[in-house]
Protein backbone atom coordinates (compact mmCIF):
# COMPACT_ATOMS: atom_id res chain seq x y z
CA UNK A 1 0.00 0.00 0.00
CA UNK A 2 1.51 3.53 -0.98
CA UNK A 3 1.64 6.12 1.64
CA UNK A 4 -0.72 8.23 0.07
CA UNK A 5 -3.20 5.72 0.23
CA UNK A 6 -2.24 4.74 4.06
CA UNK A 7 -2.42 8.59 4.73
CA UNK A 8 -5.96 9.06 3.23
CA UNK A 9 -7.25 6.00 5.18
CA UNK A 10 -5.39 6.94 8.65
CA UNK A 11 -7.39 10.36 8.11
CA UNK A 12 -11.24 8.42 7.58
CA UNK A 13 -10.08 6.52 10.48
CA UNK A 14 -8.91 9.15 13.22
CA UNK A 15 -12.12 11.38 11.66
CA UNK A 16 -14.45 8.52 12.43
CA UNK A 17 -12.82 7.83 15.94
CA UNK A 18 -12.35 11.51 16.90
CA UNK A 19 -15.90 12.64 18.41
CA UNK A 20 -16.53 9.02 20.35
CA UNK A 21 -16.58 8.46 23.60
CA UNK A 22 -13.66 6.68 25.31
CA UNK A 23 -15.09 2.96 26.43
CA UNK A 24 -12.49 0.56 27.52
CA UNK A 25 -12.41 -2.81 25.56
CA UNK A 26 -13.50 -0.82 22.46
CA UNK A 27 -11.77 2.69 21.98
CA UNK A 28 -9.01 3.12 24.44
CA UNK A 29 -5.58 3.23 23.46
CA UNK A 30 -4.65 -0.25 23.03
CA UNK A 31 -8.76 -0.42 21.42
CA UNK A 32 -8.11 2.19 19.16
CA UNK A 33 -4.64 0.81 17.52
CA UNK A 34 -5.74 -2.39 17.62
CA UNK A 35 -8.62 -1.77 15.62
CA UNK A 36 -6.34 0.46 12.76
CA UNK A 37 -4.03 -2.99 12.65
CA UNK A 38 -7.54 -5.07 12.13
CA UNK A 39 -8.50 -2.33 9.33
CA UNK A 40 -5.26 -2.35 7.34
CA UNK A 41 -4.78 -6.40 8.10
CA UNK A 42 -7.91 -7.68 8.29
CA UNK A 43 -7.18 -9.57 11.28
CA UNK A 44 -8.48 -9.15 15.10
CA UNK A 45 -5.25 -8.20 17.48
CA UNK A 46 -5.87 -11.53 20.00
CA UNK A 47 -5.56 -9.70 23.75
CA UNK A 48 -5.99 -6.48 22.86
CA UNK A 49 -9.28 -5.59 23.22
CA UNK A 50 -10.61 -8.30 25.74
CA UNK A 51 -11.50 -6.68 28.74
CA UNK A 52 -14.51 -4.46 29.69
CA UNK A 53 -12.81 -1.93 32.38
CA UNK A 54 -9.62 -0.19 32.91
CA UNK A 55 -9.01 -2.30 35.86
CA UNK A 56 -9.17 -5.63 33.53
CA UNK A 57 -7.35 -4.09 31.30
CA UNK A 58 -4.65 -3.58 33.81
CA UNK A 59 -5.07 -6.95 35.15
CA UNK A 60 -4.34 -8.22 31.83
CA UNK A 61 -1.41 -6.32 31.35
CA UNK A 62 0.17 -7.24 34.27
CA UNK A 63 -0.39 -10.97 33.42
CA UNK A 64 1.81 -10.75 30.52
CA UNK A 65 4.30 -8.53 31.61
CA UNK A 66 3.33 -5.15 30.45
CA UNK A 67 1.55 -3.16 28.04
CA UNK A 68 4.75 -3.95 25.29
CA UNK A 69 4.88 -7.40 26.57
CA UNK A 70 0.90 -8.10 25.37
CA UNK A 71 1.38 -6.58 22.41
CA UNK A 72 4.46 -7.58 21.52
CA UNK A 73 2.62 -11.88 21.76
CA UNK A 74 -0.66 -10.28 19.99
CA UNK A 75 1.28 -8.91 17.25
CA UNK A 76 3.29 -11.77 16.61
CA UNK A 77 0.42 -14.31 16.55
CA UNK A 78 -1.07 -11.98 13.48
CA UNK A 79 2.87 -12.06 11.87
CA UNK A 80 3.47 -8.27 13.28
CA UNK A 81 7.05 -7.60 14.13
CA UNK A 82 8.76 -4.25 15.81
CA UNK A 83 11.03 -1.89 13.80
CA UNK A 84 13.53 0.56 14.39
CA UNK A 85 12.06 2.93 11.96
CA UNK A 86 8.50 4.15 12.68
CA UNK A 87 6.34 5.02 9.46
CA UNK A 88 2.81 6.31 9.08
CA UNK A 89 0.48 3.88 9.80
CA UNK A 90 2.90 1.85 11.98
CA UNK A 91 1.27 1.34 15.44
CA UNK A 92 3.47 1.95 18.87
CA UNK A 93 4.29 2.51 22.91
CA UNK A 94 4.82 5.58 24.46
CA UNK A 95 5.43 6.19 27.21
CA UNK A 96 3.60 9.54 28.91
CA UNK A 97 4.07 11.24 32.18
CA UNK A 98 0.08 11.44 32.82
CA UNK A 99 -0.85 8.10 31.33
CA UNK A 100 2.10 5.93 31.92
CA UNK A 101 2.68 3.44 28.89
CA UNK A 102 0.13 3.93 25.79
CA UNK A 103 -0.62 3.03 22.45
CA UNK A 104 -0.72 4.98 19.83
CA UNK A 105 -0.97 5.25 15.88
CA UNK A 106 2.05 7.01 14.01
CA UNK A 107 1.08 9.73 11.52
CA UNK A 108 3.40 11.78 10.08
CA UNK A 109 6.78 13.18 10.85
CA UNK A 110 6.70 10.91 13.94
CA UNK A 111 3.36 12.39 15.42
CA UNK A 112 1.41 10.22 17.36
CA UNK A 113 -2.30 9.92 17.78
CA UNK A 114 -3.75 8.22 21.04
CA UNK A 115 -7.17 7.70 22.73
CA UNK A 116 -7.79 9.21 26.46
CA UNK A 117 -10.10 10.06 28.35
CA UNK A 118 -10.11 13.47 26.47
CA UNK A 119 -10.52 11.83 23.41
CA UNK A 120 -8.10 12.09 20.37
CA UNK A 121 -4.84 13.47 20.69
CA UNK A 122 -2.28 14.65 18.46
CA UNK A 123 1.76 14.52 19.86
CA UNK A 124 4.94 14.48 19.35
CA UNK A 125 7.06 12.03 21.92
CA UNK A 126 10.75 12.02 22.34
CA UNK A 127 10.86 8.20 22.10
CA UNK A 128 9.02 5.20 21.83
CA UNK A 129 9.30 2.12 23.31
CA UNK A 130 8.10 0.07 20.93
CA UNK A 131 7.19 0.24 17.33
CA UNK A 132 5.26 -2.12 15.02
CA UNK A 133 5.76 -2.21 11.28
CA UNK A 134 1.96 -2.21 9.71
Amino acid sequence: MELTERAGQLAEFVAHWKDKPVIWGESDCTAFAAEWVKTLRGERVPFLSDYDSREEAHRLISYYGGLSAIWSQALARIGVFETSSPQLGDVAIVDLADYGEVGVIMGNDRVSILRTDDGTRFLRPRSFVKVWSI
